[in-house]
């Protein structure tokens, strides 16, 4: 996951993070827990060697969802092991209530095989909305800067840190307490006290938030109209601009533009600005929200060659709040302090400065250099405090690499002293913490070892959170504002529709023959000829009930030496017996993923995770696509994983960002998942010592390098003991699932609690390189918006444009991380 370093602090997390990692092993309650429900996914149904595709992945597009399946539980277990991840505390895994949203209500549809409510009514349309462009952000300059600094109530020194954007300058004006980063002319980030900004592990909720925002925008110049709307994922709430027709903008996977407000008990603790700017192209006709609900329960209506394009998906855990204990600071007393130092230089020619976990460090600065990368230290000094702002006066300070851990376990008291027990029952003291409200268990303590003596600097219930999710959907498709409509291939439907059965339709706001065609998978010649209207379909009015004609049968298609890789599953029955599953991913949509029947296959059982070539015929299925194999070849016999030392670094190949794995010996190769495409992760730091469990295909590359497939990952040496790791192969290892004690899987159900048009646009953060013309579109969107029953949010946008002005094509998608 590439990191989003949108504040000052991100660096010093991302530090904090990988170096707590090292010390984190997974609990095997855990890892049991996390197995056994990503077996329950597995679960087969209709003697086919996996479940339905529909029933397995509610909350995620078909293509996630397939790329997961057959190679997702090897992949994920094996990189649960003590790896270095990058930073995210939206993805920590963790155990998630079963059921912790109220009892839905609404009428009831079926999607994928899930039971989906809509409790809230569909929102008229209007006929038009505006398609914008998006004007580019510009670079921040000093002058920039002060003004925003000046239009937030201060003026303070000026520093420069490194860009978060290649090509861009960034700006911090800090006084005292308060800090502002400025990005560009649309990115910017306030702290109204920034020690506490940085000391918050998350924070918490005003009663009266929504009339401090109000009274914060007035306050502070900004004078646009907006709606406020809860970011679940993100944290806090967002003060959303209107455009001039009364609309958000929103980008991919939970994130609108606009003003983002964290808060913790006290009072506001960042605003984080992202403000795009635009001017507007025209109006187009859009399809209605009943449309795009159509859509949205059968978006393999508009599954073509392209993928289900024209939907994005999103969804991510129920994250429940952080208790947190911070430790207390004398001020004007000598201590040692264990925390992180860096220093950014002046942009005026000035001193530097320097900071200690957020905190402006004063004192014996002088050997410190301008530019000082964020760097583990032990620090004595003492806290000063005046006129409200606390920094901490330096005495001395050395380099401590490896020195912070975090440590799980329970925290209690033994005498006149404050007890840490760690996982692995290891006890130490814990100095300052006669306040805690003892005892507590499974609680994350981050601090340092000195012997016996863990000096913390907090403690949160963070092991006990949960948060993580992913995306779907193929994207949007590229626009047409040429006024000349462009034929659209005939769709494939895949299941439910293939009936054969007509059914009736209600015409609503804001539907043309167009739309109602588009949303229901038919052309528009067959809804004018199933309703006797004319050619042009100028007798459609609201209210009018259209006869829908059934979509063409589900068709057979023929493969001729299609190259995938075979997944083997094991399924133990309850009477002793087992019997074997084969599933294969290959390189076509819009079923990139089949299940493989046919004669002779247990030969593939020698092959698990590698190439096969295999000839015989598809069907679309409502179990997935199956595909009856003819006859098959394994194109290299002797093909084995094996473990490559090496390191990664990060880079942009084919306008995507994509991993370099460079081996001890020189050569690098581009990073692959396991079932394919490129992976843009890196699961360490730039440089360090890494082994991957590694499948090199003869003749496989992109962008120029040969591909290595990662199937697991671990650092090549233990950052506490120092001494080398190992890392066993287990990819050609067989999954085998009991049937006999796996309960079977009842996917969530889900209900929609709002919806809106909006506005959407990829996220700029997201977009590498120069935008593409595509990219620079603001066009409108159904969003809807809800939770699934185990309290994961779903955030679901499906293009609005109707069909005339849409080419078929797939747009340019990003993908955050």
């Amino acid at each position: 996951m590439t990191h989003e370093n949108m504040n000052p602090r991100d660096d010093e997390m991302q530090e904090k993070l990988e170096r707590i990692a090292e010390g984190i092993q997974p609990s095997p309650a855990f890892v049991a827990e996390l197995e056994r429900k990503l077996k329950n996914v597995h679960q087969p149904k209709r003697g086919f060697s996996l479940p339905s595709l529909r029933e397995m992945f509610p909350a995620l597009g078909l293509a996630l969802a397939l790329i997961a399946l057959g190679f997702g539980l090897n992949y994920i277990l094996r990189t649960l092991a003590p790896v270095q991840p990058q930073p995210s505390v939206e993805e920590t895994l963790a155990p998630v209530p079963e059921e912790i949203s109220p009892t839905p209500t609404g009428e009831e549809y079926n999607r994928y095989g899930t039971t989906m409510y809509m409790q809230t009514a569909l929102p008229a349309s209007p006929a038009e909305a505006f398609v914008y462009n998006y004007l580019p952000e510009q670079k921040a300059t000093l002058e920039s800067a002060r003004s925003l600094a000046a239009q937030f109530g201060f003026n303070g020194a000026a520093y420069q840190p490194p860009s978060i954007l290649p090509d861009q300058s960034d700006f911090l004006i800090v006084d005292g307490n308060q800090w502002l980063s400025v990005h560009s002319d649309q990115h910017f980030e306030f702290f109204p006290d920034f020690p506490r900004y940085t000391s918050a592990i998350n924070g918490g909720s005003l009663p009266q938030n929504t009339n401090a925002i109000d009274e914060f925008l007035q306050s502070h110049g900004f004078g646009f109209d907006y709606e406020i709307l809860p970011s679940e994922m993100y944290g806090g709430f967002l003060a959303a601009p209107l455009t001039p027709d009364g609309r958000v903008i929103c980008y991919e996977y939970f994130k609108c533009a606009g003003l983002r407000f964290t808060f913790d008990d006290n009072d506001i603790l960042s605003v984080s600005g992202d403000l795009p700017k635009y001017e507007p192209i025209g109006q187009y006709g859009i399809i209605s929200a009943e449309a795009a609900f159509q859509l949205l329960l059968h978006p393999e209506n508009i599954t073509y060659d392209l993928g289900a394009t024209g939907t994005l998906e999103g969804q991510h855990a129920y994250s429940p709040p952080i208790q947190t204990w911070l430790r207390p600071h004398p001020i004007e007393e000598a201590i040692t302090l264990f925390g992180w130092m860096k220093s950014v230089p002046s942009a005026e020619g000035g001193a530097p400065l320097v900071t200690l976990d957020g905190y402006a460090v004063t004192g014996n600065i002088a050997d410190i250099a301008p530019s000082m990368e964020n760097t583990f230290v032990e620090a004595v000094g003492q806290f000063r405090e005046e006129n409200g702002a606390k920094t901490f006066a330096l005495e001395s300070q050395k380099t401590c690499e490896r020195c912070e851990e975090g440590l799980l376990g329970s925290i209690s008291q033994a005498g006149d002293r404050v007890i840490l027990t760690t996982l692995e029952g290891e006890t130490l003291v814990l100095p300052d913490a006669s306040d805690l409200p003892l005892p507590l268990d499974n609680v994350y303590v981050i601090g340092a070892r000195v012997g016996e003596t863990f000096e913390w600097k907090s403690i949160d219930s963070r092991n006990m959170s949960g948060g993580g999710g992913g995306g779907g959907g193929f994207g949007f498709f590229k626009l047409n504002l040429t006024g000349i409509p462009v034929p659209f291939p005939t769709p494939k439907p895949v299941s439910e529709l293939g009936s054969g059965e007509p059914f009736a339709y209600t015409v609503v706001s804001g539907d043309t023959c167009q739309s109602i065609a588009y949303a229901f998978g038919v052309s528009t010649e067959e809804i004018i000829a199933a309703n006797n209207m004319p050619a042009d379909c100028s007798t459609l009015t609201i209210g009018q009930v259209l006869n829908i004609p059934a979509p063409a049968s589900l068709s057979t298609e023929t493969v001729e030496g299609l190259r995938g890789m075979i997944n083997v599953t094991i399924y133990k029955q309850a009477n002793g017996s087992q019997r074997v599953g084969y599933g294969f991913m290959g390189a076509t949509d819009p079923y990139p993923y089949y299940l493989l029947q046919g004669e002779n296959l247990e030969e593939l059982q020698a092959y698990q995770n590698r190439p096969v070539d295999v000839w015989g015929t598809v069907e679309y299925k409502e179990e997935g696509a199956i595909l009856t194999v003819e006859r098959y070849e394994i194109p290299f016999p002797d093909l084995q994983f094996q473990i490559l030392r090496g390191s990664q670094s990060l880079t942009t190949l084919e306008g995507q960002p994509a991993a370099l794995f460079t081996t001890d010996d020189g050569q690098t190769y581009v990073q692959f998942y396991p079932g394919g495409g490129v992976d843009g992760n890196l699961m360490s730091k730039p440089g360090d010592a890494m082994l991957i469990e590694a499948l090199l295909i003869p003749g496989e590359t992109f962008g120029g390098y040969p591909v290595v497939r990662a199937y697991g990952a671990s650092m090549a040496v233990n950052p506490k003991n120092g001494e080398a790791a190992e890392l066993q192969i287990t990819a050609s290892q067989i999954n085998v699932i009991d049937e006999t004690v796996e309960p079977e899987f009842t996917p969530p159900t889900l209900t929609i609690e709002r919806v809106m048009l909006v506005y959407y646009m990829p996220d700029p953060i997201f977009v590498t390189g120069e935008f593409q013309p595509d990219q620079r579109y603001i066009q409108p969107a159904w969003l809807f918006i809800g939770h699934y029953s185990n309290g994961s949010e779903f955030f679901f946008l499906v293009q609005a444009l109707q069909r005339p002005f849409l080419l078929p094509e797939p747009a340019p998608l990003t993908q955050p991380g």
